[in-house]
């Protein structure tokens, strides 16, 4: 992840585009596509996606059922990019028991600019994640 010269990581795709929520700052996140491992572009402008390189791109959303049936995210590693929906459609058949959703990566992003600072401060340490 990219914020203004900062270089940074994100934990996983969702946590790298919480970064921009987290510094209210436009950045640009490279990932790759989960199933073909195909670079992915976004860029943020003003909170909201202005370049994303392939435009087809989509977000997966892994998501769970809590006790209380409430739906909540299954945490970072269980998140990514898809270059398009035939390569995520190919990676769900590939893992039968992953639980989510596909979105749009501004949506994704919207989700992301949604939080209050207390749910990002709680979030997996937005933007403090580095590589193994």
């Amino acid at each position: 992840v990219k914020a203004e010269g900062l270089n940074t990581w994100g934990c996983c795709t969702m946590c790298a585009l919480g970064v921009a929520a987290k510094l209210q700052k436009d950045i640009e996140v490279t990932a790759k596509d989960a199933f073909t491992g195909e670079n992915i572009t976004v860029k943020t402008a003003d909170g909201t996606v202005s370049i994303l390189e392939p435009p087809t791109s989509v977000a997966w959303a892994g998501t769970k059922k809590t006790a209380e049936g409430k739906m909540v995210s299954t945490g970072c590693f269980k998140q990514a990019f898809f270059a398009n929906e035939d390569n995520l459609q190919k990676w769900v058949e590939a893992h039968p028991t992953a639980t989510g959703r596909a979105i749009s990566i501004n949506q994704a992003l919207q989700e992301k600019m949604q939080l209050t600072a207390e749910q990002i401060s709680k979030a997996c340490k937005i933007s403090e994640c580095v590589p193994k």
